[in-house]
């Protein structure tokens, strides 16, 4: 595909991207993505053959960008510094791409029921690949004496990505948006603490 075709289509992505973010996919149009883009309909279809190849299209994107946001976060010698930058880095709010795919995923995530079953697949592979790469963290610090070892690391995981998603959520309307990623670290040294009955 000519470069100039890859940053139209790229730029498709982007725009349909911040829409679905904000309004979702019923709450956004064809019309919209059109207006945002200032593309005739023709050359949109040349891309996307539908608003739902589309929204597959930059579903893709999103997961790829949190995916290359996890490796950028992720440190070897501190699993769970890795964690805590991974959710900080989702839970930004602004108009920066990866707060925008954050509030996307969690966006399209409350749609789902609403959404075409290979959306549906999309969204929920996703959610299970953000679980097991935390669980894979939790699961080093475990192994370097900075987890305890009797907590369930896919527990926690779990419960780390849906204290996530609800955080992007609240991040949308909260008074004070930087207050929002200290639930997500309160978890993680809650979680951590050595628990009753044990001995370090």
């Amino acid at each position: 595909m000519p470069r100039s075709a890859t940053e139209t289509r790229h730029r498709i992505v982007q725009a349909a991207a911040t829409l679905f973010s904000l309004h979702g996919y019923d709450g956004t149009t064809v019309n919209d993505v059109l207006e945002a883009t200032g593309i005739t309909k023709g050359a949109l279809y040349y891309y996307f053959r539908s608003k739902e190849t589309l929204c597959r299209a930059v579903i893709e994107h999103a997961v790829r960008e949190v995916r290359d946001l996890a490796v950028a976060c992720d440190d070897p010698t501190n699993a769970l510094k890795a964690v805590r930058q991974c959710l900080a880095a989702l839970l930004e709010k602004g108009s920066s791409e990866r707060s925008v795919y954050g509030r996307l995923l969690v966006r399209l995530s409350l749609e789902a029921m609403h959404l075409e079953p290979r959306l549906q697949r999309s969204l929920r592979s996703f959610w299970q690949l953000h679980e097991t790469w935390l669980a894979e963290r939790l699961e080093r610090a475990r192994q370097a004496g900075r987890w305890p070892a009797d907590l369930d690391r896919q527990a926690c995981a779990r419960a780390l990505t849906r204290l996530g998603a609800g955080s992007i959520l609240t991040a949308q309307v909260a008074a004070e948006p930087r207050d929002v990623p200290a639930s997500t670290e309160w978890l993680i040294a809650t979680l951590s603490l050595p628990q009753p009955g044990t001995h370090d």
